[in-house]
């Protein structure tokens, strides 16, 4: 038993020895950034770039931070903002895993310290959502918080700027689907966490006067108070999200409303469109689409099946009647944030499949092959679109087929299987669209209004779409360059690699690799500190685009 406890004791030592290597190493590595950068000193006249970061993801918070030490290392005067645990609910709270609020205090005590530490370990200067409100600002918000009703949250104004949405979108994320109508506790909780983001964005900005904001993509009550904030003010936001592949990332700055994270300026896509594809780009988006689906090397792939050369199988699995044309109707998650910016025009992705469904069943001369989306399977998969379409229709016309989340099927042999494809705003519509294939589009994606696809804007324009979908054509040839022109654009030049993070989903800082946060050491992260600042998209040029091309290939 003694012999037990003394080798209990050395391995708990020598795992705080461990540790303690370990960050004394990191913080070394950070330190010689500064000692071996020439003296580049931020004074009152530097531009300041205020870091809205207060999801709580202590990993995504390695992006963000080694966002803002490039930053920093180039003159640019950052601050971060983190969470204190002032807010009561925030975008780590979800209905499967709710915290009971004895053990709140814990939950957020864990999550500040492992957040700090970051930026401590960067040696980053920063400040609380806390250090920015009064106990006073704090009982008249929650005061406000307890009058907010389920039909009235989507208007909450704070000093003329909705913040609402947010909140709505906050709540739609932590139910995964579930009817919390009766969850008046949890309304009220995100209604006063979205207010306080409100109030203490407002007071930061204020007090840092900022030339813009970084953030991750501005949704939910963490985030979309303080951007809408900065807008009001006419502060603009870069925002940034994950893309398809291992470390890389879509950066977008938003200066105005309508808010999309994938869109690229109507000046940059004039440019793009302008220019026909080389015969050596031609090459890249074929082969960056046959290893995305045949070596399943992006980074949203997961638990998809393997890519089959024949697809008479999955006619024969399906039962397809190919006397008749094959349209695909691509669903949603229908708790994703994807929905929260792009119009559309349903309340959200459960009344557009619904809508959906009601007008194909008399549309029977189309096959009809509703694809539920995979990530339901391990997401949520008792409360999503699958469900709910067996809910409220148990029984479907045989021309109407679900291709379920559990279906192991390879996206690539779904495009070849249909003729053309219904969504809202998925990326499996622009993907269609290479292959030549026509697209309805209900809702205003980042690729529609382009020249290549069925664009609607209201019920009507998109029922009429779905009752002539017989008769819509292929893509002509110029039609469909134009599609790959912007493919190339959204898949190539704008997936941009960060190598300061790990190859994998982790993402966690690479110390081993710091110096090239250093100007002039790595071209992306030149490029991206160069945009960041001079406030132009996000799109690299073909020099930069062959050199990550060389790797991924």
């Amino acid at each position: 038993m003694i012999f037990s406890k003394i080798l209990g004791l050395k391995k708990r030592a020598s795992i705080v020895l461990d540790d303690y290597q370990k960050k004394k190493y990191k913080r070394t590595q950070i330190a010689n950034l500064y000692k071996n950068l020439l003296a580049i000193p931020v004074t009152e006249k530097s531009e300041r770039v205020l870091f809205w970061v207060t999801g709580g993801m202590s990993l995504l918070l390695n992006i963000e931070g080694a966002v803002a030490l490039a930053l920093r290392l180039r003159g640019v005067n950052v601050h971060l903002v983190i969470c204190d645990g002032t807010l009561p609910a925030c975008v780590r709270r979800e209905v499967f895993q709710d915290y009971q609020c004895s053990k709140k205090e814990k939950r957020c005590s864990d999550c500040k310290q492992s957040c700090a530490s970051v930026i401590d370990t960067l040696g980053l200067s920063y400040s609380f959502i806390g250090d920015f409100i009064t106990d006073d600002d704090r009982a008249f918000l929650f005061d406000q918080a307890k009058t907010v009703t389920w039909d009235t949250v989507g208007d909450l104004i704070y000093e003329g700027v909705n913040i609402g949405k947010n909140i709505l979108s906050a709540l739609i994320r932590y139910s995964r689907g579930h009817d919390i109508k009766e969850r008046v506790d949890v309304l009220v909780d995100y209604a006063y966490a979205g207010l306080l983001v409100a109030a203490a964005s407002r007071a930061a900005i204020k007090s840092y006067k900022p030339k813009q904001l970084f953030m991750s993509h501005g949704t939910y009550v963490d985030w979309g108070p303080a951007l809408h904030n900065a807008l009001s003010q006419n502060i603009s936001v870069t925002a940034w999200m994950s893309s398809y592949m291992p470390y890389q990332f879509y950066f977008k700055h938003i200066t105005s409303e309508p808010i999309d994270f994938y869109s690229i300026s109507a000046e940059t896509w004039q440019q793009r469109k302008s220019l026909s594809l080389m015969e050596v780009e031609k090459k890249r988006l074929d082969q960056f689409l046959s290893n995305r689906y045949k070596k399943q090397i992006s980074f949203d792939m997961k638990s998809f099946g393997v890519y089959q050369d024949d697809i008479q199988m999955l006619k024969e699995r399906y039962k397809i009647d190919q006397s008749k044309p094959v349209w695909g109707i691509f669903c949603h998650i229908n708790w994703d944030n994807v929905g929260d910016y792009v119009p559309m025009p349903y309340e959200d992705f459960s009344e557009w499949i619904f809508d959906t469904i009601v007008q194909i069943s008399s549309i029977v001369d189309v096959t009809w092959l509703i694809k539920i989306h995979p990530a339901e399977a391990w997401e949520n998969p008792l409360s999503g679109l699958e469900r709910f379409i067996l809910k409220n229709f148990p029984s479907l016309p045989n021309h109407i087929k679900i291709i379920s989340m559990h279906d192991e099927i390879s996206p690539l042999n779904f495009y070849q299987l249909i003729d053309g494809a219904v969504t809202v705003c998925g990326t499996p519509g622009l993907e269609l669209l290479l292959m030549g294939k026509p697209v309805i589009l209900a809702g205003q994606a980042h690729y529609g209004q382009k020249g290549f696809t069925c664009d609607s804007f209201t019920k009507k324009d998109y029922q009429d779409f779905l009752r002539r979908v017989s008769d819509i054509p292929l893509l002509t040839e110029a039609e469909r360059n134009l599609a790959r022109q912007y493919a190339y654009c959204f898949f190539l030049q704008r997936q941009i690699p960060f190598d300061i993070v790990e190859h994998s989903k982790n993402r966690y800082f690479r110390f081993d690799q710091a110096d090239m946060l250093l100007p002039g050491n790595n071209a992306f992260i030149d490029f991206i500190c160069d945009s960041i600042m001079a406030g132009r998209d996000f799109v690299m040029d073909d020099a930069l685009v062959e050199k990550w091309f060389k790797v991924f290939d």
